[in-house]
C-alpha cells in the first residue's frame, strides 16, 4: 500500500474520529439533560444525535470493507515486530475508532437505562402500580 493511500485512509479516519468525539459530547449532554428532566431539550438532542449517527453510518458504509482486513494484517505485523513506520498512524486511528465506538455504545446504554428508569417512575406516579389494588 502506498504512503499516499495510507495518508488518505488516515485522513478519512480522522474525520470519522471527529464525528465520534462529537457524538460522545452529545451523549454526555443527553445524560445531563435527562437528569434535569428537560423534555424539550431532550427532543432536540435526540434529533441531533440521530443526525450524527446517520453521518457515522454513511461513513461506515463508504469505508472500504477491506480496511478491517488491512488492519488485521498490520496488527499481526506489529506483533511480529515487522511493522513499517508508515502504518503506525493507520493502526492507531483504527484502534482509536474501535475504542470510541465502544465508548459511545456504553454511553448510549447508560442513557437508555436512565431514560427507561425515569419513564417507569413517571408511569407509576401517573397510573399507579399495577398491583396496588389487586385483590389478595
Amino acid at each position: 500500500m502506498s504512503v499516499a493511500a495510507i495518508n488518505r485512509l488516515v485522513g478519512e479516519l480522522d474525520q470519522e474520529l471527529a464525528l465520534y468525539r462529537g457524538l460522545v459530547g452529545l451523549l454526555e449532554d443527553q445524560y445531563q439533560t435527562a437528569t434535569r428532566v428537560d423534555t424539550a431539550a431532550l427532543n432536540g438532542l435526540s434529533e441531533t444525535i440521530a443526525g450524527q449517527v446517520g453521518r457515522l453510518e454513511a461513513r461506515r458504509q463508504m469505508r472500504s470493507p477491506r480496511l478491517l482486513e488491512i488492519v488485521a494484517l498490520i496488527d499481526r505485523a506489529a506483533r511480529g515486530g515487522a511493522l513499517a513506520p508508515e502504518y503506525v498512524p493507520l493502526q492507531q486511528r483504527c484502534h482509536d475508532l474501535r475504542r470510541l465506538a465502544g465508548h459511545c455504545k456504553a454511553l448510549s446504554a447508560r442513557n437508555g437505562e436512565l431514560l427507561a428508569t425515569q419513564y417507569e417512575s413517571l408511569r407509576q406516579v401517573l397510573y399507579g402500580d399495577i398491583h396496588t389494588y389487586a385483590p389478595l
